[in-house]
């Protein structure tokens, strides 16, 4: 096999990893601060408890 064809494959599986593992990430579930319950403000910052 050719230097460049090993390299462009390693690159490409490289790359499809990366991508893959950042589809899958667990941080991609969380929702974000303003939509907790807690959360009264749009930035996610908690209610005053009066």
């Amino acid at each position: 096999m050719n230097g460049k064809i090993v390299y462009t494959i390693i690159i490409i599986l490289a790359l499809a990893l990366v991508i893959y593992d950042h589809l899958t990430s667990p941080v991609s579930s969380l929702s974000s601060p303003g939509q907790t319950q807690e959360a009264c403000a749009p930035c996610g910052a908690p209610c005053k408890v009066e």
